[in-house]
């Protein structure tokens, strides 16, 4: 995806504004959990924002994406951000 605008907010309150950058935004598919009393969930797992730039100053410490509009929580449970080539990879959650 691109040609579309995209925040990513730093710890501190401080924003980073992308524009006509490259990105990919994806979420596996929910699980379906069935509990020992035959009830069921939904388990929905964090996706990946990845965006093709430089590092900038703060990137590890992101709190949160905006992509036109929509905003993601930058998780870090079990995942941290992380740095691919040209790529910046973002565990976030829907």
């Amino acid at each position: 995806m691109s040609d579309k605008f995209v925040e990513i907010t730093l710890s501190g309150g401080e924003v980073v504004t992308f524009t006509d950058t490259e990105y990919h935004l994806e979420f596996p598919p929910a699980d379906l959990y069935t509990g020992a009393d035959g009830s069921q969930a939904f388990i929905v797992k964090s996706g990946t924002f990845s965006i093709r730039t430089p590092e900038f100053k703060g990137w590890q410490g992101a709190e949160g994406v905006t992509v036109d509009g929509a905003f993601y929580e930058v998780k870090r449970n079990f995942r941290y951000p992380t740095q691919e080539g040209e790529w910046l990879q973002y565990p976030v959650g829907q």
